[in-house]
């Protein structure tokens, strides 16, 4: 939900200063014609009555982030309840439900509330981002790939993220794309995003210390590979030395 509480505000006030000003130069009216509402009026409160709604919303929610800082979840969760009775249209409120929801161990519930998000907004990346976290944490790997996919694209499209910003939101799915590839074996194409990560940012630390551990243990794999296949061929030597010593024992001995 895209809000521009301030600016909304001022409308309504350079509105409602014309509106009463309107009524003072215009004092021959009559009581009957002073007393009508006419449609520009009726405009007038309803845009006042948007503004005061819309700005109580925004007041709840910011006290709700408050909670969420202070890792009072199910407060919280309150708060972002009233905020989704008064707005049921408002994604940020469904989101951050749901994150609060996960952080309680609710992850399959939380899932619901980042639906609910991207129902009314699906360009809406922070919840493709939370919800991908929340599928990784069910090791639901490749549904939570799918949602760091989309984050991507969305950052492709100059979608900015509320949370992360533009910089880090890209380099941060594509970290935690790379990690939903550990978790199904599929090293190679972690390795490509921890790549595709410090292509962006070269001092993405935490990307350079996830490459370097997953080709540690690729190579220690072939490694250990090596040293499987080498044994039955030293073992099959040893036999066949072991043999041919134990047939010239037995010749001589008959000899």
């Amino acid at each position: 939900m895209n809000r521009k509480t301030s600016s909304n505000r001022e409308i309504a006030l350079i509105l409602l200063i014309g509106f009463l000003l309107m009524h003072i130069f215009v004092g021959n009216a009559s009581a009957k014609t002073y007393n009508a509402k006419t449609a520009d009026e009726s405009n007038i409160e309803d845009i006042l009555e948007d503004v005061i709604l819309e700005g109580l919303i925004e007041d709840i929610f910011l006290e709700g982030i408050g909670f969420i800082i202070a890792e009072d979840y199910e407060k919280a969760i309150e708060i972002f309840d009233t905020a989704i009775k008064l707005d049921p249209q408002f994604a940020d409120a469904w989101c951050k439900k749901g994150i609060c929801i996960r952080e309680l161990g609710r992850n399959e519930e939380a899932i619901t509330y980042f639906d609910e998000a991207l129902k009314i907004n699906p360009q809406y990346v922070d919840a493709w981002d939370s919800k991908g976290d929340t599928l990784r944490r069910l090791e639901k790997y490749e549904e939570a790939i799918t949602c760091y996919n989309e984050v991507l694209k969305l950052n492709q499209e100059n979608v900015v993220s509320l949370v992360y910003g533009e910089v880090d939101l890209p380099l941060r799915a594509l970290n935690q794309k790379g990690i939903a590839f550990i978790k199904l074996g599929r090293y190679e194409e972690a390795v490509t995003c921890f790549e595709d990560a410090l292509g962006l940012d070269p001092q993405f630390t935490v990307a350079y210390n996830n490459k370097k551990i997953v080709l540690d243990y690729l190579e220690a794999s072939k490694s250990h590979e090596k040293e499987k296949s080498s044994v039955p061929a030293f073992e099959v030597t040893f036999a066949i030395v072991g043999l041919l010593i134990v047939t010239y024992l037995l010749r001589r001995r008959q000899g």
